[in-house]
């Protein structure tokens, strides 16, 4: 059962038990979200950021590991890296 419909049941006054939602479920894989700037989609955007961020969009990229799905989100969000330029990422 999709988690919004679960959340609606709940704040109807069902239990998670009547529900049948008894153990918790984790996903195999990682999900990203990015913003998408309008910076170099169009040209003269002040790129000073309100608090209102003023995106476009937003993207997602998805896999079984965190670094990949990161990577993923930039790419798809049109961000590159320039030369020389990496990310480096570590478990801790």
């Amino acid at each position: 059962m999709p988690l919004a419909k679960l959340a609606t049941k709940i704040m109807m006054g069902k239990t998670l038990i009547d529900l049948g939602f008894t153990k918790e479920v984790i996903p195999g894989y990682v999900c990203v979200k990015e913003s998408v700037f309008p910076f170099n989609r169009f040209s003269g955007v002040d790129v000073i950021l309100g608090p209102e961020m003023k995106s476009t969009g937003e993207v997602m990229g998805i896999d079984s590991d965190f670094g990949r799905a990161y990577i993923k989100s930039q790419l798809a969000a049109g961000q590159t890296c320039g030369e020389g330029q990496c990310l480096c990422f570590g478990k801790g």
